[in-house]
């Protein structure tokens, strides 16, 4: 099930985070991108409803934790992607992709080590 840039935008802070509440994930957020508390609610009730977000509550709070991984979810847009494209057009998406981003020397590694495989 595919989700929306914003949602994107959430599931990296709790990946990051794990357990969070709606008012934490709504700061982070906010740091970057202009969002109302109550919109950043809904996208997390949206990320229950599509199984990618569960909450246990704790008190008067509820914490949201990822119920897939990162990679999982990368390895999911990957797929998505490759499926969408030109076989031929795989290598200038690749390509875009690292002139566009910023990378460690260890991402780098990581990258050269993948291209051995």
């Amino acid at each position: 099930m595919q989700i929306s840039d914003a949602e994107w935008q959430v599931m990296k802070i709790v990946w990051m985070q794990e357990n969070i509440t709606s008012k934490e994930t709504y700061q982070l957020i906010n740091e970057k991108f202009d969002r109302i508390i109550s919109t950043v609610k809904t996208l997390l009730k949206r990320l229950v409803s599509k199984k990618r977000l569960d909450t246990k509550k704790e008190g008067n709070k509820f914490y949201y934790f990822p119920l897939i991984p990162e990679e999982d979810s990368i390895h999911q847009l990957t797929k998505e992607v490759t499926e969408m494209s030109c076989l031929m057009n795989i290598k200038n998406i690749v390509s875009e992709l690292i002139m566009s981003n910023e990378f460690t020397h260890q991402d780098l590694d990581r990258l050269e080590q993948s291209d051995t495989r």
